[in-house]
Order: structure tokens, then C-alpha cells, then sequence
């Protein structure tokens, strides 16, 4: 990212300054956040659009992405871990989308029970990349992956479910868990 700053610098001075205060306030909100076993789930929502906008930086034509709530999440005051949904959006950045000839769609949707007062919501990340399984690292699970894993089990007692978006292709990852709330 500060590379990609660097080099954005020499081209507009301006975007690059309003990339660097996204840069920090990020660096200064993972800190914070990784203090706290629960944050607002606004504040995590924010967290991963700062992260995605600075991907974009670095990959401008990789990926678009969108973050979707539903109506009973929007403005609640739920609490959730921090960091549990960003490290299967770096995967897809980072693995999924690698060699496309145009660029990826990353959805991130966070739906309830109907209910603000259930103890977990549900989370559902899509990406449109080559697929789990076509890539020769994902059989290699990521120290991040397997610790959300635990942790996922532990408090809720469900596992996370991969699968292909296009089964028929083996394209695209849909990922699918549940993540407790406070």
C-alpha cells in the first residue's frame, strides 16, 4: 500500500494525501480494535471498506466489491469480533482474482434472524475469482483461516462452509458462517 501511495505521490498529490489518511486511520482502528474481543459492527463495516479502498489502490482494476446489510442490522447496536471477515476478503484479492483477464466482484452480506436480539448473524462473502480449489495455494489453509475456524466453532458451534459460486464451472467462492454478537 505505502508503494502504491509512493508512486500515487508523483501523480496527484491530492488523492495521495486523502490515500494516506485512509492508510492510517485504518492501521490506527486495527490496533484499536484488536484490544477489544467486541466492536461495533459499524465500526467493522468501515474497517473493511478502508482496507478494500486501499486494495483498489494497489489493484485498480482488479475488483469492485459491495457490502450489503439488511434492514434489521442497519444502525443496530451489535457487537461483533473484530477481523473475522477481512482475511477471506484479502484471500479473494489476493488468490481469486489472480490472472483474470476483468475484474472480480467481491459481495460481502451481513444478514439476521429477523431478529437484532439473536446471538450471531449470518455472513456470506462471494467473490466471482477462479475458485478454491483451481488455486494451487488454497490447499493450503492460512494461519488466519484456521484461527477464525476455531473460533467460529468454539462460539457458535457451526463450521464454515467454502463452496464454488458456479459449481458447474468451479468458479467463484461462496464462504458462509456465523458470527456471534454481543
Amino acid at each position: 500500500v505505502l508503494s502504491s501511495i509512493q508512486n500515487l505521490v508523483k501523480k496527484d498529490a491530492k488523492a495521495a494525501s486523502k490515500f494516506i489518511t485512509k492508510f492510517s486511520r485504518l492501521l490506527r482502528t486495527v490496533l484499536e480494535n484488536s484490544r477489544q474481543n467486541f466492536v461495533p459492527l459499524e465500526d467493522e463495516i468501515e474497517v473493511l471498506k478502508n482496507y478494500l479502498d486501499l486494495q483498489k489502490l494497489r489493484f485498480p482494476d482488479l475488483f469492485e466489491y459491495q457490502i450489503d446489510l439488511d434492514d434489521v442490522l442497519e444502525g443496530s447496536m451489535i457487537a461483533i469480533p473484530p477481523m473475522l471477515i477481512q482475511p477471506f476478503v484479502e484471500n479473494a484479492i489476493e488468490h481469486g482474482f489472480k490472472g483474470m483477464e476483468r475484474p472480480g466482484l467481491i459481495e460481502i452480506r451481513l444478514t439476521s434472524n429477523k431478529a437484532v436480539s439473536d446471538s450471531y448473524i449470518n455472513c456470506c462473502i462471494v467473490d466471482d475469482g477462479i475458485g478454491y480449489q483451481m488455486n494451487p495455494t488454497a490447499t493450503k489453509k492460512s494461519a488466519s483461516v484456521e484461527l477464525i475456524s476455531s473460533f467460529i466453532k468454539k462460539a457458535t458451534g457451526t463450521v464454515i462452509r467454502i463452496n464454488y459460486k458456479d459449481k458447474e464451472k468451479s468458479t467463484g467462492t461462496v464462504i458462509q458462517f456465523k458470527i456471534p454478537t454481543n
